[in-house]
């Protein structure tokens, strides 16, 4: 329905505003580092998805995520992040021997 909605000139915005916010909430809600990092990087699609032309591209490569893999693409990065930074996704352990 999301996508749907998304589609539609100047309710997309909408959509997709409301959307980045509660990814953002929840991102910043989450004690899990992989959870954090599935809705900060949704948040950041939903976000970007509101420019012209590239909410279009970015809500057709969503699309085909989910039928190719029965995830978002916003999942799927947030799943890359977590591998690339070793579960932390920042914040450093501190240095030592």
């Amino acid at each position: 329905m999301s996508s749907a909605l998304k589609s539609i000139p100047g309710l997309g915005n909408i959509a997709s505003g409301l959307s980045a916010a509660y990814n953002g909430i929840r991102g910043a809600m989450a004690d899990d580092p992989a959870e954090r990092n599935k809705y900060l990087a949704n948040a950041a699609m939903d976000a970007a998805g509101m420019i012209p032309v590239v909410g279009n591209v970015i809500n057709a490569v969503n699309t085909g995520s989910e039928l190719l893999t029965g995830q978002s693409a916003g999942d799927l990065l947030g799943g890359a992040i977590t591998s690339l930074t070793g579960e932390g996704g920042g914040g450093g352990e501190g240095g030592g021997s």
